[in-house]
């Protein structure tokens, strides 16, 4: 005897069995995480309803985490980003490294902030980091050159919080379900950077939180790029303090819809670069 998906499709009601086969998708990865190719099959599969569902109905990032909780597993998010957002998945990988050389030297060619003392960090020497350590710096530099919004969506914030906004530090020690537990839900469901012990350069652990939820990362890097990836695909708004930082890399790195660059110390930053002689 045909199973039900199959007299549908026999019916004509092809549109029914989609909608089943996302039910039943659903229901199989709220309860299973393994095999790890069926969960990323069964994502694949709903990622165009998913996507959708998240347009159309504006549900929260609580409610979406209740219904795809897979959606932080490894490689779940990029996976996602690529098929509803964009094939150019690799963008701030590849752009990164010669990238983060110029932040520097827009800064101590242009602004002149002292980044070191603001991040209390002492004077770096930077022959003595490595080029990789460099490129993990310069994440917590960047908010501190371009400051986002205070509340109200008028005036600057601090460039303290711009900083904790999107690169937040703690010591080693730190529990981590205490500190889930302190972010304010409804002020705070966007994703940031938690770096616990180490340095800013050289952390001991790296995470993306998102709807205080930790998602262990191998670096800034890695942590910098799923937190851009889950923004598109949960359709979230920049968090304001550091949206200065995340329209900078969504328009100059990833090169992403939607909207211009606008502000005058990004359009600033981004005629200085295009200025810059050929190597």
């Amino acid at each position: 005897m045909a199973d039900v998906p199959e007299l549908l499709e026999q019916w004509g009601f092809g549109d029914l069995v989609e909608v089943f086969d996302v039910k039943e998708a659903i229901t199989w990865m709220k309860h299973n995480e393994e095999p790890k190719a069926m969960l990323f099959e069964y994502m694949a599969n709903t990622c165009k309803q998913r996507y959708n569902w998240i347009k159309t109905d504006s549900p929260t990032t609580a409610e979406i985490l209740e219904v795809y909780p897979r959606l932080l597993d490894p490689g779940i998010v990029e996976q996602d980003f690529r098929l509803a957002i964009s094939e150019e998945t690799n963008q701030l990988y590849a752009k990164w490294p010669s990238f983060s050389k110029q932040v520097y030297k827009y800064n101590s060619k242009v602004l002149g902030i002292n980044w070191e003392k603001q991040l209390d960090v002492g004077e770096i020497d930077f022959g003595n980091l490595t080029e990789e350590e460099c490129q993990e710096l310069a994440f917590s530099v960047l908010p501190l050159l371009f400051v986002g919004r205070s509340k109200g969506m008028k005036g600057r914030c601090t460039p303290a919080e711009s900083l904790r906004s999107f690169i937040d530090m703690k010591p080693e020690g730190t529990d981590i379900q205490n500190y889930m537990a302190s972010i304010p839900a409804k002020e705070r469901p966007q994703p940031f950077i938690l770096l616990l012990g180490g340095s800013r350069f050289s952390p001991q652990q790296v995470f993306m939180v998102v709807e205080r939820r930790a998602v262990l990362c191998s670096s800034i890097l890695q942590a910098v790029d799923i937190c851009m990836k889950i923004i598109y695909v949960l359709d979230l708004d920049y968090q304001p303090h550091c949206s200065a930082v995340w329209h900078m890399l969504q328009h100059m790195v990833y090169m992403l819809p939607p909207g211009s660059l606008a502000g005058v110390s990004l359009i600033t930053f981004r005629t200085w670069l295009r200025h810059l002689p050929e190597a």
